[in-house]
């Protein structure tokens, strides 16, 4: 990675291409180097069927193909309350996905925000600033760059938005309009966008999903450890009690 990705993309042999997607899938994400996990700017896991929604679509997705060979052989009833995939529709910008409060999931860092809420706001430049620093305290790789991928991660949010079919339709709505004219209209879009969220519930809302995406990866080592250790453990339990129920028998 460090070899071939970085040198062939950043280095001084690299190829000035323009704008380009470059996709990372690994079920050892923390084992990415530091480097390059740094650069990549929107990391989540890609999770399996969470719900009885999910598992009635993954199963239809499934035995649909059967019931159009022969409808006979898929006999099974449907549910009443459920149309199958409705749970998992388009849509049209993240807003509509994000529907709770963005929730720290690292009990350390969520102990570190707590304390720095008793002191500051959220509406405040310097929160961030703090809770940066108390993330780069936990987490020494944390770096510029990864500030960076979150403040990408709010501009794409402000701008995740499209312009209405009639602009196309009439040019006079909008393309035949003066330059500050125009500019207004997709501000009034941006800020239509932002729905009652403020800069501020934007910004904490990516901040979050961001860290706890760098919390994940980077504690996944640590807990496949613990994980591994609890199941040694157990096993010495269960050997010491065969050996003592033997004993015993015998």
């Amino acid at each position: 990675m460090i070899g071939v990705f970085l040198r062939y993309t950043e280095g001084a042999y690299a190829i000035k291409r323009g704008n380009a997607v470059v996709e990372f899938f690994t079920n050892l994400p923390e084992q990415l180097d530091k480097a390059v996990l740094s650069r990549v700017q929107a990391r989540f896991p890609i999770d399996g069927a969470a719900n009885r929604e999910d598992f009635l679509d993954q199963d239809h997705l499934w035995w649909r193909g059967i019931r159009e060979v022969d409808e006979r052989v898929v006999n099974l009833k449907d549910p009443k309350d459920y149309e199958y995939l409705s749970a998992q529709s388009k849509v049209s910008n993240l807003s509509q996905v994000e529907t709770s409060e963005p929730e720290i999931k690292d009990d350390r860092l969520k102990a570190a925000t707590e304390q720095l809420l008793n002191n500051k706001r959220k509406d405040e430049h310097d929160f961030f600033a703090l809770f940066f620093d108390e993330v780069l305290k936990l987490y020494p790789s944390f770096s510029s760059r990864d500030i960076r991928n979150i403040q990408q991660a709010v501009n794409n949010r402000l701008n995740d938005f499209d312009m209405p079919e009639d602009w196309f339709e009439d040019a006079e709505i909008f393309f035949r309009k003066d330059y500050d004219v125009k500019v207004e209209m997709l501000k009034d879009l941006m800020r239509g966008n932002m729905k009652d969220l403020s800069f501020a519930d934007l910004r904490w809302s990516e901040v979050v999903k961001y860290c706890n995406n760098l919390s994940l990866i980077l504690n996944q080592d640590r807990s496949r450890r613990i994980s591994d250790l609890a199941f040694e453990m157990e096993c010495r339990r269960e050997a010491e009690r065969k050996l003592l129920g033997d004993s015993q028998n015998s």
